[in-house]
């Protein structure tokens, strides 16, 4: 009996002095850290989100540091946030219970006239292989009210515009059915506002958000057969169809029809892109814009005249080409 009583006074002891210990944390260590990027290409300006886990799960995080090879270039804070200051390169260490991982940040500044490549990167020299773009306006456009966060951009605005080095189809088409989709600058009561007078307006740099709007269109039609003159909004189609013949970039926003303003932005900057003679657009010879005509919306797009180098409007079912550009 006293056995037993000395086992069970025992026990006792032992499950108070471990309920006792229970509510002290016992530390686990890090054998390896991770992260979820180990290199980026980036532009000046860009923030970029970094993530560490942490092996075993449940490890320790106490002591966790983030640190810059060269915060020139980039810097980081305590969250992981890095903020790319510069064109140059720079390593993001993150360090842990004497373990750490790196990430690798490429960043590159974006001027005028720079090829805008197939994997996402720019470059001064044009390169048959991989130059599919031609870089005419550096900088999110105010007038751009566009939002990119669901593209492969990632945030809300852009780093600038590129233009395709070749049209996307080679015959006329139509810009679409005489339906008002609003594709033409607002201001903030949602009145239309003049993207025409002058033939030079600044207005008009929201080509992405009306290409979703000319999708929307479409995907509402019961069939659609882009070789028909008023059945669909054929433009549209073909400025985003050009995507099977020069895949975009993931990183961007995929090809898409330019606003008024933004394919006026091209014609500014045509002895850029008649550097190379298959780049040009086709000599006398109309290019539609996604911008609806402001003051008939119902009945007329904007296109630029290449013959007279003006952004004029035009009757929606009449006869355009196409040339598509990029935002990255």
């Amino acid at each position: 009996m006293r056995k037993i009583g000395f086992l069970i006074m025992a026990t006792c002891l032992l499950m108070a002095v471990s309920s006792c210990n229970s509510g002290d944390s016992v530390k686990t260590a890090v054998e390896s850290v991770s992260l979820d990027k180990y290199s980026v290409y980036a532009f000046v300006g860009d923030k970029i989100q970094l993530n560490a886990s942490l092996y075993p799960a449940g490890a320790s995080r106490d002591g966790l540091e983030w640190s810059s090879s060269d915060e020139s270039v980039a810097t980081v804070d305590s969250t992981g946030l890095v903020s790319v200051l510069a064109e140059g390169d720079a390593s993001i260490y993150v360090v842990c219970g004497g373990q750490y991982a790196s990430c690798d940040v490429a960043s590159t500044a974006v001027e005028l006239g720079q090829y805008y490549c197939s994997d996402g990167t720019l470059s001064d020299t044009y390169d048959p292989q991989k130059s599919i773009a031609l870089v005419f306006r550096v900088g999110h456009h105010p007038n751009d009210v566009s939002d990119y966060s669901g593209s492969g951009i990632g945030m809300k605005e852009c780093h600038g515009y590129a233009v395709a080095l070749h049209d996307a189809v080679d015959q006329w088409c139509v810009w679409g059915p005489y339906d008002i989709l609003g594709c033409y600058p607002q201001d903030e009561d949602g009145n239309a506002r003049d993207n025409f007078t002058g033939n030079t307006s600044d207005t008009d740099w929201s080509g992405y958000l009306y290409t979703t709007k000319l999708k929307e269109a479409t995907d509402a039609l019961e069939s659609f057969d882009p070789n028909d003159n008023m059945d669909g909004y054929s433009a549209y189609w073909h400025a985003v169809d050009y995507g099977q013949t020069v895949p975009a970039p993931a990183m961007s926003s995929g090809w898409f029809l330019p606003a008024g303003s933004q394919i006026w932005c091209i014609w500014e900057n045509i002895d850029l892109l008649n550097r190379v003679d298959e780049h040009r657009l086709v000599q006398n010879e109309w290019y539609w814009s996604s911008s609806e005509f402001w003051e008939i919306p119902e009945q007329g797009a904007n296109f630029l005249n290449s013959q007279t180098g003006r952004i004029e409007g035009f009757d929606k079912s009449g006869g355009c080409l196409v040339r598509s550009i990029i935002a990255f």
